[in-house]
């Protein structure tokens, strides 16, 4: 590092403690641009360091030379009850946090997972525009938007806070969005209460959320890596989705006005909230999608260079979908 970089990292650093001195809480004060933005993460609290140093992080681009067919996936299981819970504008995106006891938990089971692993919430990525918004990539496209499904294991953890700091603590569940004439009805639900939570802060109570209906009816890929906000830890097995569900634009458009400050100081809009693409450094990302040609030996791990995935609709392209 030259001189005039280093003491740029330094005068930044020291900027960053001057505010920790007038009790800036840093679980609120981070963002997805600018010097408080992802490329910062790891400087601004030691506490987050994997942000920046960990091997294992998410999102990843997911492309089709690194898929391992694994034929002893399961098929991932929900359960089909309904539930209640708290829509919220956090600031940083739009969650929607379940309202659980040991008598109702709505879990996650199945695929690559030993255990069983509640859902926890809900969060929705999304771009200011059609050409981005989703965290995950396929062959190099970034989708409108993303929904991810957060559950901890309750077989190993007491609960969230503990579940994240430990091995096998997290499951996440990749959703990617396309848009279309037609949306997902648990999508339609929650969007129809954005006019109530347009300012950071601002919550809305849904009841009988079916969460398994988020869920399309098709196969999936899976890898190992990290939270995709601080502190990034490395302790989620990620499911994603090998089909998109679909919201409307006019949908989409509601997400993009929401803002992330209060209403007396709305500061930026919440849309572009999506971390960076991380190296993959030679994980394996497998699936339980079965594809190729008739003659295909079905012991092979391997999927063939040569198929073809759909990466977006009605268009066929080297990526998954």
């Amino acid at each position: 590092m030259n001189c005039a970089r280093s003491c740029q990292c330094l005068v930044v650093i020291f900027g960053f403690q001057v505010l920790g001195i007038l009790a800036v809480s840093w679980e609120e004060w981070w963002t997805y641009d600018g010097i408080s933005g992802p490329s910062f993460w790891g400087l601004i609290n030691p506490d987050w360091n994997l942000c920046n140093q960990g091997k294992r992080q998410s999102p990843i681009d997911i492309q089709p030379k690194n898929i391992l067919f694994d034929p002893n996936l399961k098929d991932i299981d929900i359960t089909q009850n309904k539930i209640d819970g708290t829509l919220e504008n956090s600031g940083h995106g739009i969650v929607f946090t379940l309202e659980t006891s040991i008598n109702d938990m709505i879990n996650i089971s199945g695929g690559p997972l030993a255990y069983n692993y509640p859902i926890h919430s809900v969060a929705f990525h999304f771009g200011l525009n059609d050409d981005g918004g989703s965290e995950h990539l396929i062959d190099g496209r970034r989708f409108p938007g993303e929904i991810q499904i957060l559950g901890y294991n309750a077989d190993l953890y007491e609960n969230l806070s503990l579940a994240v700091q430990h091995p096998n603590g997290l499951v996440g569940i990749s959703i990617l969005m396309e848009i279309g004439d037609l949306s997902n009805p648990e999508i339609r639900r929650m969007t129809n209460r954005l006019p109530n939570i347009q300012f950071g802060g601002q919550t809305s109570h849904l009841t009988d959320v079916f969460m398994a209906g988020f869920l399309p009816a098709s196969g999936f890929m899976t890898y190992e890596g990290s939270m995709t906000e601080p502190g990034c830890q490395e302790t989620i097995t990620w499911i994603l989705m090998n089909r998109p569900i679909y919201i409307t634009d006019n949908q989409i458009f509601s997400l993009r006005k929401l803002m992330q400050g209060e209403k007396s100081d709305p500061r930026a809009p919440l849309g572009g909230n999506f971390r960076p693409i991380q190296a993959l450094n030679g994980r394996t990302i497998r699936t339980n999608i079965m594809l190729g040609h008739k003659d295909q030996d079905k012991n092979c791990p391997t999927l063939h260079k040569n198929l073809e995935f759909k990466a977006s609709r009605g268009k066929p392209a080297n990526g998954v979908m």
